[in-house]
């Protein structure tokens, strides 16, 4: 693939809602079957979070911290336009070479990136 085809196909998913299959409801539901409470402060890992959909619930629906990471910078670009909140950080990465601690995070969540 060449650059120019790889940014055209990053600047035509860029202002979509979702990058991926699955919906709002299909990713609350998974929430609630991790059957994690939002009493428990956690650090979450969305792996490949695109524009941040499912980043948006996450951070709505548990308590603690998201990290997302997407190979794409445009992505995280619209992801910090959508989300303005403290608990949502962005990190610009390949999921197979992640930079973080080993066992840093309670959850990895990747919906629709792997």
């Amino acid at each position: 693939m060449t650059e120019k085809q790889l940014d055209f196909i990053i600047s035509f998913h860029t202002k979509l809602y979702r990058q991926g299959p699955g919906s709002d409801e299909e990713t609350l539901q998974a929430i609630r079957l991790t059957g994690l409470s939002e009493s428990n402060e956690l650090n979450v890992l969305d792996l490949g979070c695109g524009t941040g959909s499912q980043t948006n619930l996450l951070a709505n629906h548990l308590n603690g911290t998201i990290t997302a990471l997407d190979l794409f910078q445009p992505f995280l670009d619209e992801l910090e336009d959508r989300i303005k909140r403290p608990n949502v950080r962005t990190f610009q990465g390949s999921m197979d070479d992640l930079p973080f601690e080993k066992e840093s995070f309670d959850l990895i969540w990747s919906e629709g990136a792997v």
